[in-house]
Parts: C-alpha cells; sequence; structure tokens
C-alpha cells in the first residue's frame, strides 16, 4: 500500500485527467459562445431577439463562473503534466495559462457583478431566477459594464495566444502538448 503511494506521488503524468479535459473543452466552447454572442448582441437593438440572445449570455456566463470554480479545485487536487520546452516557452506557456484564468475569471465576475448590481434577475435559461446579491448600484453596474467589455479583446488574444502555443507545440516542437489535453480517442500517445 505505501509503495504505491509512493508510486503514484513521483509517476509522471501524461495526459490530463478526463475531467480536466471535459472541463477545458466545455469552457472552450462556451467561452467562444460567450464571445460570438456578446460581439453580435451588443450591435442589435433591444427587442426578442437580443433579449433571448442576453439570457442565453447570461445563463452561459453562470455556467462558466461555476466551471472556473471547479477548473481551478481540479487544477490544486489533480496532477497535471509537466511543462515541455525550454525556460522561454515554460513561462510563456504558464504566463499565458494564468492570465487565461484571471481574464476568464473576470469576465464572468464582471458580468454578473454588473448584471446583478444594475438589479437585473438573471433567468438561468428561463428555468429560474436567481436571486440578487448585492444592492441595486447603477453607478458600480456601469463600471462593471465597462471592465466587462475592457476584457472581451485581451480575452481574445489570450484564446489567440494559447491557440499558436499549442500549434507551436504540436508542429514545430513536436512534442504531446495538444495530444495531451485531447480526448483519448484523438491523441496519438
Amino acid at each position: 500500500m505505501l509503495v504505491e503511494l509512493i508510486k503514484n506521488i513521483f509517476m509522471v503524468i501524461k495526459h490530463y485527467s478526463a475531467l480536466m479535459k471535459f472541463i477545458h473543452w466545455a469552457m472552450a466552447v462556451q467561452i467562444i459562445v460567450l464571445l460570438v454572442i456578446g460581439f453580435y448582441m451588443s450591435d442589435l437593438s433591444w427587442g426578442d431577439s437580443r433579449k433571448i440572445l442576453v439570457m442565453v449570455h447570461k445563463s452561459c456566463g453562470v455556467t462558466a463562473i461555476v466551471f472556473i470554480i471547479a477548473r481551478i479545485f481540479a487544477r490544486l487536487f489533480t496532477q497535471v503534466p509537466e511543462s515541455s520546452g525550454n525556460f522561454a516557452v515554460k513561462f510563456t506557456s504558464q504566463l499565458t495559462s494564468f492570465f487565461l484564468y484571471v481574464f476568464m475569471a473576470a469576465m464572468a465576475f464582471s458580468g454578473f457583478i454588473m448584471s446583478d448590481m444594475g438589479g437585473h434577475v438573471i433567468t438561468f435559461f428561463n428555468l429560474i431566477d436567481l436571486p440578487l446579491l448585492f444592492k441595486k448600484n447603477e453607478d458600480l453596474a456601469k463600471k462593471f459594464h465597462a471592465i466587462h467589455v475592457c476584457i472581451a479583446l485581451p480575452l481574445v488574444i489570450l484564446i489567440g495566444l494559447h491557440l499558436l502555443g499549442a500549434l507551436y507545440h504540436h508542429f514545430i516542437l513536436r512534442d504531446n502538448v495538444l495530444t495531451r489535453m485531447l480526448p483519448r480517442v484523438c491523441s496519438r500517445k
């Protein structure tokens, strides 16, 4: 029993866990959908189409908060593969990942706080109204709206860097950084 525990502590992990992969890809799809809806609805006049998009956007945003929290906990309590590449590659990768987490969380929480402080109840996928958590404060709601809008472009840039990094690892360095995050059926190793 003790020998197995010691082996597991020093075992080199080659792939992310199924939970980490699920959360990664679910968040990837969700964040792309959130960004597309967010950019699209910002140009729409207020009407039924925009109301539906706002409801879906806010509902997905709440789901993103749940995924972000789950991802942070999973990351803290799950072993992950070691970074590969030289110091500069590892540093850039870790810095980009850190800021991705920060900007994803800031985007989701600023949207929630903006809506809540604006006195707008979030109807989660037309199923349940989430309670308002903050006292209504239009001035703060506007500030969180500005934060929410300003975060969008840097988040898109970080996502682009993340994608370029994965492709760089796969096609230039020819390591397994990309394949270890893919579902087992998609990965070669």
